[in-house]
């Protein structure tokens, strides 16, 4: 049976991995490694509170951000075949403004899926991690500044997932039914 214990592993092991995704030589094993465990702390956050919408607004967010990066260097590639060049920086400039808007509607959505997880936890640092990536993907436009934004709300996930109980409160009652069913 999933609990938090194993959720709470999972969330901040991953969160930690991609925190430190910014090491180099170790950022794709890092961020790979940590993605997988996160979307798996996702999924059983929404499978423990019986809420399966915030599995589904986080996957929404990384399909549209993914596929925003796709369609991105898709059109730069076709368009402005000579991007690895030298003087390459209009088209590096056009593939950034295209990405742009996908990377803030999905960060809306990964917003949308901690406020949910906040909402059910009353645990006020997820929201404010949804809060600071929203926040820090929109301010990336400003010389890459969003990105200590967004940087900072993987650290504040780290802190939401181990200020989370380790039972549930259903869980909890169920112990104590039976210790008492024990002791009488």
């Amino acid at each position: 049976m999933d609990s938090l214990k194993t959720l709470k592993v999972l969330g901040v092991t991953g969160s930690i991995l991609i925190f430190l995704g910014v090491i180099p030589y170790f950022s794709d094993i890092f961020n790979s490694i940590g993605g997988i465990l996160f979307f798996i702390a996702i999924y059983k956050t929404g499978k423990i509170l019986k809420d399966k919408s915030i599995f589904h607004k986080f996957f929404t967010g990384f399909v549209i951000e993914i596929s925003g990066i796709f369609f991105g260097v898709a059109i730069v590639l076709i368009f402005f075949p000579k991007f690895f060049e030298f003087k390459s920086y209009i088209s590096a400039i056009i593939g950034f403004l295209i990405i742009y808007p996908f990377i803030i509607i999905g960060s809306n959505f990964y917003k949308k899926s901690f406020a949910l997880i906040a909402l059910h936890t009353n645990n006020k640092f997820f929201k404010l991690a949804g809060d600071f990536m929203l926040w820090g993907a929109v301010g990336i436009i400003f010389f890459g500044l969003g990105l200590i934004l967004i940087y900072a709300g993987w650290f504040i996930l780290i802190r939401a997932f181990l200020s989370l109980p380790n039972t549930t409160r259903k869980e909890e009652s169920g112990r104590a039914d039976a210790n008492t069913a024990v002791n009488t």
